[in-house]
């Protein structure tokens, strides 16, 4: 997914955040279809 010598700290990902930020997301968008 990139190169090897790439930085690990753009490779590592907050999944805390992304977590909390995806579950406000949903709660307040809810995908109405």
């Amino acid at each position: 997914m990139g190169s090897p010598s790439a930085p690990p700290c753009k490779l590592h990902v907050p999944w805390k955040e992304v977590l909390l930020t995806a579950s406000l997301l949903t709660f307040w968008n809810p995908p109405t279809t």
